[in-house]
């Protein structure tokens, strides 16, 4: 039976072979900006640092413009929701 840590597995082959296999090749972080979010960030970098895999972080945030409804409206108007929402983001932090 193969000894697994939370990190390595050891896998040994037919031939008696061992060897260590990283169990995590690429850890998805998703973060929203909150406090809560930082730290699993700080984790899962660490994490991916220690076991040599890549990382993909992903920042998470509400769409306070443009509501789902309202987007599906637009693009069946044959305008683009994504130019829309880009317009009102912009003006929004024009006023900053």
């Amino acid at each position: 039976m193969p000894a697994i840590d939370s990190d390595i597995a050891i896998r040994q082959d037919v031939s008696g072979f061992v060897a260590e296999e990283a169990l995590y090749k690429h850890i998805l972080i998703p973060t929203d900006g909150s406090e809560l979010s930082d730290k699993g960030l700080k984790h899962g970098l660490a994490l991916a640092k220690a076991l040599g895999a890549s990382v993909t972080v992903v920042t998470v945030t509400a769409n306070e413009f443009l509501s789902p409804y309202n987007m599906a409206e637009l693009a069946s108007q044959g305008t683009n929701p994504l130019e829309t929402y880009r317009a009102g983001v912009e003006a929004e932090a024009n006023k900053i």
